[in-house]
């Protein structure tokens, strides 16, 4: 119940002042599990994302963001998942991959960070891992403006800039002969990044 309110009252703040609009949302999976793969410029993307979604997401998130007690509670009941980002979390990594096979939604950001510069950046493995171990689609998803409503190394938003959201068309995990496991893994990551910069080209051209 609190993620559908504090998604519901996203979406309203969003159109009121940000223009909030999604673009192809009919190429999310209605049911089963499935991975949104966004790129990443603003600590909006992941709320922006919960507005964009017809469906109830989970994340992960930086562990030092688990700090305050009262923030940590309200974030794990909006499904977010602490996950170390200085080495290989294992834990956070079979914690998504048992949401994934259960028929649940995992949102994350390939790149694993922030974008200085707003460009796309060289993604992790990661997102090409939990999608072979899981056997989900990976749905590549472009966040447009985020960045200028709260910049990077700004703690003020900004009001009346456009936020935009546009789903591409899933990518389904598919053996490859003569490539290891992590090779695969990466391929499919760069697959999704390809994917992203795709729809970053064609929202330029609008």
């Amino acid at each position: 119940m609190l993620y559908i309110i504090v998604r519901f009252l996203i979406r309203v703040v969003g159109r009121l002042f940000f223009g909030f609009r999604v673009f192809n949302r009919e190429n999310m999976p209605l049911t089963g599990g499935a991975i949104l793969a966004g790129n990443h410029t603003s600590y909006l993307d992941p709320p922006v994302l919960a507005a964009a979604s017809t469906r109830a997401l989970n994340f992960l998130a930086r562990e030092n963001l688990f700090r305050n007690t009262f923030f940590a509670g309200l974030i794990r009941a909006l499904g977010a998942f602490p996950v170390k980002t200085n080495f290989a979390d294992l834990k956070a990594l079979r914690w998504a991959v048992k949401i994934l096979r259960k028929g649940q939604v995992l949102a994350i950001f390939p790149e694993g960070g922030r974008s200085a510069t707003g460009k796309l950046e060289e993604p992790l493995a990661g997102v090409g891992f939990l999608a072979v171990r899981a056997n989900v689609p990976i749905v590549p998803v472009l966040i447009c403006g985020a960045d200028k409503v709260l910049p990077k190394q700004s703690r003020l938003i900004r009001l009346f800039s456009e936020v935009k959201v546009y789903f591409g068309t899933p990518i389904y995990p598919r053996e490859i002969s003569g490539l290891s496991e992590k090779q695969r893994y990466a391929n499919l990551a760069k697959e999704t990044m390809a994917a992203i910069s795709a729809l970053q080209s064609k929202a330029e051209i609008k």
